[in-house]
């Protein structure tokens, strides 16, 4: 009578562990390989001390720190002048892609450097804008990457908040130096709708629905963008629909 049970052995074969000993040696193996992913992942992470005070970057960098690559470590194969990394995974690809096509004119993600109008994964970008669309989105961000650039909420208009733009200089609106993600958006609307308004012709201004609908663009909730269209509107045009 056999004292050792064998599973799985071919004939000839000199395997004579157990079924425990095959279990507790097959379990050993799987977390050897998961501990070597695990330290290669760990090898992949970014520099953070490097990236902390670092205000702009490329939108395959801003992509890689948001997947918790170092930059310098993505694997861009033969991929990178196609705006593609076919080595990376299909979740790096899709915030790639989506990236690129939010970034330019009139979009989230304003360019700071480079072409605006056809933007790469080579254009410069804010990481500040880059973080509050990712939220807005609901990608999962690393912590790091929420902690450095996670407190500011832009607004989206490169025509009131365009690269020479400066924060720290004073309003010429009545709240002054007070300042928060609402106001922006709303003196954006006023500079993008209002900014060329003639009292002495009615029909240069905008109607309420026009500024209400491109602030929900912004991200704005719809009652909220109501009530800015309402208040950015000159109490003395005639109410009701615009005679044609």
């Amino acid at each position: 009578m056999k004292d050792r049970q064998t599973v799985g052995i071919e004939p000839g074969s000199e395997d004579c562990r157990t079924n425990p000993e095959l279990a507790r040696d097959a379990a050993a193996a799987i977390s050897t390989a998961k501990g070597s992913v695990t330290a290669a992942q760990a090898d992949r992470r970014p520099n953070w001390n490097r990236w902390a005070d670092v205000p702009e970057a490329k939108i395959g960098e801003a992509v890689a720190l948001s997947e918790d690559i170092g930059p310098e470590k993505v694997d861009w194969g033969n991929g990178a002048e196609c705006g593609t990394a076919p080595a990376e995974s299909q979740s790096f690809n899709d915030r790639l892609f989506a990236a690129v096509r939010h970034a330019g004119i009139g979009k989230p993600l304003t360019i700071v450097s480079g072409s605006s109008e056809n933007p790469t994964i080579d254009s410069m970008i804010r990481l500040e804008d880059f973080v509050a669309w990712a939220r807005k989105k609901r990608w999962c961000l690393p912590a790091e990457l929420e902690e450095f650039y996670g407190e500011y909420d832009p607004p989206y208009d490169p025509h009131w908040d365009g690269p020479s733009a400066s924060r720290s200089e004073p309003s010429k609106w009545p709240w002054g130096d007070h300042d928060t993600p609402l106001l922006r958006q709303m003196a954006a609307a006023a500079q993008r709708f209002w900014s060329l308004y003639d009292p002495a012709d009615p029909s240069t201004a905008p109607t309420n629905k026009d500024v209400a609908e491109w602030l929900m663009t912004q991200g704005v909730h719809k009652r909220v963008a109501e009530i800015m269209a309402t208040i950015l509107r000159d109490k003395n045009l005639p109410a009701g629909r615009r005679k044609r």
